[in-house]
């Protein structure tokens, strides 16, 4: 019997130890987790203030977004054409949209030089041969400015570490750090930082530019929508804007009509009535990204002061006051906001070009 009991005692008091050891085990993996996460957070204040603190140009920002962007699951090493691939769309998307930066009364190096040789080209998109050209003229000039503002320790002349990565201008690679490489694993981590760094970037540009929907612009997803649900506006006779003229050549347009944007697509990025007008398919191609010039601007106001005239009982009123009145209840409001636009597109060197709107 005594025997027994203390078979049973032992027993318990075994069952006692590996509690005891379990409950200590997931204390260790309770704290190591907090000790991580404290870790991640902190790594993670220290790039948001790296990237917001002493800019003078846009490259750390740029380079910040090409971590973020280029990221792949498992990849630690990324050669410099790798991050170029993301650095140097992103510069020509700017010059497209005439999205500039002046902190030392000219725009850095990388962004002048995709500037001119997109305007020496003509450039709507870029092919792979442009890619190239650029990546030659620009690679070294962008990695030697930002690479140095990550508070680095300097292993030679060629390379460099710091809590974020390593890098070697030589061997023209960076190596995520272990740290930073297992924070960008984390999808919420990786967008939440998108954010940070693309609304401090927006914030830095905001201080040269006055255009619109400049968030839109930056981030690649400014796309034309379908205008067919307009096409009627301006065949209807009812309409106040129907018209059969060509706003461009002046001529009947029959069955090919199209609609374009009086001041640029590419700059308003948005598709509102007051800026639409009825024009040949051939003339619209032949436009292309051109402003129209001030006197046929000055048409454009007078024929939009016409849509204040109208009444409730046109078969558009409803459609006017969803698309137009409701977001400019009056004339002089809607007037202020084309003047201010009209004259931004002109100052960031946008092409004029006569049009013959009609009266």
């Amino acid at each position: 019997m005594e025997n027994q009991k203390n078979a049973f005692l032992i027993r318990v008091l075994n069952r006692i130890i590996h509690l005891i050891k379990s409950l200590s085990s997931q204390k260790l993996v309770f704290f190591s987790k907090i000790s991580d996460n404290f870790q991640m957070e902190n790594l993670t204040q220290k790039f948001k203030f790296l990237i917001s603190n002493r800019n003078n140009s846009s490259y750390k920002y740029v380079l910040a977004l090409s971590f973020l962007f280029c990221f792949k699951k498992g990849k630690k090493k990324y050669s410099f054409e790798e991050i170029m691939r993301f650095v140097i769309p992103f510069y020509f998307n700017m010059t497209r949209y005439k999205i500039t930066e002046k902190s030392s009364g000219k725009p850095p190096k990388v962004l002048q030089n995709i500037s001119d040789y997109s305007e020496k080209k003509h450039l709507r998109y870029l092919c792979e041969d442009d890619f190239k050209y650029l990546l030659k003229q620009n690679e070294k000039l962008f990695f030697a400015c930002p690479l140095n503002c990550f508070n680095n320790t300097a292993l030679s002349s060629f390379e460099g570490r710091n809590e974020f990565f390593s890098y070697s201008m030589k061997e023209k690679y960076i190596v995520l750090s272990e740290k930073f490489f297992s924070l960008l694993s984390e999808r919420h981590a990786r967008e939440l930082l998108k954010d940070t760094v693309f609304l401090s970037l927006l914030k830095f540009l905001e201080k040269y530019n006055s255009i619109p929907n400049l968030y839109t612009k930056l981030s690649g997803s400014l796309c034309k929508k379908d205008l067919k649900k307009y096409k009627e506006l301006f065949t209807n006779e009812k309409s106040p804007l129907f018209s059969d003229a060509c706003g461009i050549c002046g001529e009947k347009i029959g069955k090919n009509l199209s609609i374009d944007h009086f001041i640029p697509f590419n700059y308003v990025a948005c598709d509102e009535i007051w800026n639409l007008i009825a024009v040949h398919k051939f003339c619209n191609s032949y436009k292309n990204d051109r402003l129209g010039d001030e006197r046929t601007y000055k048409k454009l106001c007078k024929r939009n002061k016409k849509l204040y005239e109208i009444t409730e009982d046109n078969p558009y009123f409803n459609f006017l006051k969803q698309e137009l009145f409701d977001k400019f209840p009056t004339y002089q409001s809607l007037k202020k906001e084309m003047d201010d636009i009209y004259a931004s597109c002109r100052s960031v060197g946008y092409r004029e070009f006569s049009f013959r709107i009609q009266k």
